[in-house]
């Protein structure tokens, strides 16, 4: 019998290819901010969205720019610049990815405690 494994199923094993989602703003008091919809893996932050809001106006509905991948390529190069200035790069993606496992196995273990309580009264 010859066995199939999916070539991209295989490939996302052998790379560790988690990612997170995060909604990211940037702000200055009562000045408008930005705010970017980022995918970040573990060697690479991918902005999807980059919007700016206003504090100031009136209307919720606002004119929402184009998407991030049809800016400029200098323009795109100066976002990312910018936030790595600010500490948000492939490192503190990763610290926070390990934050996060470690803190799901904390609350899986907790989970586990109350369980074993449960049934055992």
């Amino acid at each position: 019998m010859e066995s199939y494994v999916d070539e991209e199923v295989q490939n996302s094993e052998t790379t560790n290819d988690s990612q997170i989602s995060l909604f990211l703003r940037v702000s200055k008091k009562s000045e408008p901010s930005w705010e970017l919809g980022v995918t970040a893996y573990a060697e690479q932050i991918v902005i999807d969205t980059l919007t700016f809001k206003d504090p100031n106006a009136k209307d919720e509905i606002s004119y929402q720019g184009p998407a991030f991948r049809d800016l400029d390529e200098n323009h795109q190069k100066t976002i990312y610049k910018y936030l790595e200035t600010r500490v948000i790069k492939p490192s503190t993606i990763h610290f926070l990815h390990e934050y996060m496992i470690n803190k799901d196995v904390k609350e899986y273990i907790m989970w586990l405690k109350n369980f074993k309580k449960l049934i055992e009264t």
